[in-house]
């Protein structure tokens, strides 16, 4: 996975202090239901606040924020710059994959915003506008240059912007990158949810990691899904596809896997699918666990960084080897059912999401002459449609 971070970063002037700072954190928490606490945990809320000597700016992070809504931004960052009479950036960068950079200063009722990448529904969060960010930067010049190029990693362009509005470089990333011999610079608050938070709806099960190219045969595949909403107990898994009836792919080396992002509770165990007959007359391979306790989900008045941590430590799932015929692969499904729920499942395979099989396969090769174009000396990696039954 690459870098992924949310930052507020706020430029030091005679209006700012620490202690300033911290109030106006303490009043904002208290607005979304969140009280100072003394202890860290899954259900407490951390604030980090990174003020390195060696820049003119101070940068704070926090879960509570959803960096990805405009309004909520533009709302927080003009409440800043109102109460600190200066410049405030808000940023973010998704897996290495798409950044934003968004302006806001003092006496200026225009914004500036900058777009690296595109983010995974090809929107932004704002139009490029980079009229004050050349007013703002040493060389106004090399903000067109950097805004042209297209990254492989989306937080090198945070990084070249940093310098030229006098910002630590590994503050601009902050979190995701900081020397540890600067760690003692970061402090630390901790809120605790005072409001009731999390899903009212019942168990609510959704595909979270999987592969994108079809099933490898004779390797490790792997499915997993979180709950949006309820805790249940009781999980069923169920492969479906033509390729059951006549045996053209079995499966080896079968797991179900849960806690997986937390390596202290992380339970891998041997499973074995059985075959039956489905409610269509077509045969299907299953398992299940009428114990299972299929865990909450994460309350959703977190952001991007926090949401992504605490799904990661709940995400479970099924690993599974394949073999047989290749021209099959597509034909993979796999159902996850809530046993005590009569909603909330969800399915998987490969080509969900495009019209067709054909459509699948067109996206994915685009997709990898776009990455490979910006990948020199590699030999891009296509799929043949003759290879399957499409």
């Amino acid at each position: 996975m690459g870098v992924t971070c949310s930052n507020i970063h706020i430029r030091k002037n005679d209006e700012y202090s620490a202690l300033k700072l911290r109030e106006i954190i303490k009043a904002e928490m208290s607005n979304r239901g969140f009280t100072l606490s003394d202890n860290s945990g899954d259900d407490v809320c951390t604030i980090k606040v990174y003020s390195p000597n060696n820049s003119n700016w101070v940068s704070f992070t926090t879960e509570a924020l959803h960096l990805r809504d405009y309004e909520e931004i533009k709302g927080v960052a003009i409440r800043l710059v109102k109460l600190f009479n200066t410049d405030i950036i808000v940023s973010e960068c998704i897996d290495s994959d798409w950044a934003y950079l968004g302006l806001f200063k003092a006496g200026k009722r225009n914004e500036g915003w900058i777009n690296i990448g595109k983010s995974y529904d090809g929107k932004t969060i704002h139009k490029t506008n980079l009229a004050l960010w050349k007013e703002t930067v040493k060389n106004p010049l090399i903000i067109d240059t950097i805004t042209n190029k297209q990254y492989i990693f989306a937080e090198e362009a945070i990084k070249e912007i940093a310098p030229m509005i006098d910002m630590d470089i590994d503050q601009a990333i902050f979190p995701a990158s900081i020397n540890r011999s600067l760690e003692e610079s970061i402090n630390y608050l901790y809120f605790k949810k005072t409001k009731e938070s999390g899903s009212k709806t019942s168990t609510q099960l959704n595909i979270y990691e999987y592969g994108l190219k079809p099933c490898t045969l004779g390797k490790p595949n792997v499915v997993f899904v979180y709950n949006k909403g309820q805790s249940s107990q009781g999980i069923g898994i169920l492969f479906t596809g033509d390729y059951i009836e006549n045996n053209e792919i079995t499966f080896d080396n079968i797991s179900f896997e849960s806690d997986y992002g937390d390596i202290n509770k992380r339970r891998i165990r041997p499973i074995e699918l059985k075959r039956v007959k489905c409610n269509d007359g077509k045969y299907g391979l299953y398992w299940e666990d009428k114990n299972f306790i299929i865990p909450s989900g994460v309350a959703e008045n977190l952001t991007s960084a926090k949401l992504v941590e605490m799904t990661y430590n709940r995400i479970f799932g099924v690993r599974f080897t394949p073999n047989g015929n290749k021209k099959k692969v597509l034909d993979i499904m796999i159902h996850f059912i809530p046993l005590n729920c009569k909603s909330g499942r969800d399915v998987w395979y490969v080509y969900r999401g495009h019209k067709s099989k054909a459509d699948y396969i067109k996206w994915y090769n685009n997709k990898q002459k776009e990455f490979y174009k910006l990948s020199s000396g590699l030999k891009t990696e296509v799929l043949n449609p003759d290879d399957f039954d499409i």
